[in-house]
């Protein structure tokens, strides 16, 4: 509302500039009309009202440039829905296990509980579902997205032939009913030591709502 309303005013601003500015015109025209004939009167007024024209199509495009760039900053979002959450400690996991990122930074909807790590999806439509995974030194791990049971989404992490840290991000884009639940677990692989001590990166997860 705001924004249209500031758009109004430039409109409104620029009327009130259009009639001064016709006016002031009319003014000098008539001034001069003792020393002009009609013809060249008429012939003045047409080439002025052209620029005017002119400058009144520029104006408006402008404004519908300006609109489009509002609508494009600030989307209208009443349903908005976004999560992400991350884990505070270094981590071992067995087989199938489900991954609790234990620190919520985020949550509009309400869905996510940081104590057992799933995800109650608020309300239906698509959603992207991202996660990091940070094995420990010398480590492999495998990370599955679950929903409702089935895996979706898969990702793998391997430092194991050297002391570094390799974490991988698993992305999904998918459709979600209001309801639906969804977790990150461990996979089949034997080892499972996620790492999240380090600074400079930390394993976690985040959705959100595209629509």
């Amino acid at each position: 509302m705001s924004k249209m309303l500031f758009v109004l005013s430039v409109m409104a601003f620029y009327n009130i500039f259009l009639a001064l500015f016709i006016s002031v015109e009319m003014g000098k025209v008539y001034g001069q009309s003792q020393e002009y004939s009609l013809s060249d009167i008429v012939s003045n007024m047409s080439m002025r009202l052209d620029r005017m024209e002119l400058a009144m199509k520029d104006k408006d495009k402008k404004i519908e440039q300006l609109e489009y760039r509002l609508k494009r900053v600030a989307p209208t979002t009443p349903n908005a829905v976004a999560f992400r959450a991350y884990m505070t400690a270094t981590t071992a996991y067995a087989k199938r296990q489900v991954v609790i990122y234990n620190h919520e930074t985020l949550d509009i909807g309400n869905g996510y509980n940081p104590r057992d790590g799933l995800y109650f999806v608020p309300s239906t439509g698509t959603y992207v579902i991202t996660w990091i995974t940070v094995p420990n030194y010398n480590d492999y791990v495998q990370t599955l997205l679950v929903v409702n049971g089935a895996v979706v989404g898969s990702s793998f992490s391997d430092s194991e032939e050297i002391h570094d840290i390799h974490q991988s991000t698993g992305i999904v884009v998918l459709n979600l009913s209001k309801g639906d639940h969804l977790f990150i677990r461990v996979g089949s692989t034997k080892h499972g030591v996620i790492q999240s001590d380090d600074p400079r990166s930390k394993s976690a997860i985040a959705g959100w709502k595209l629509f």
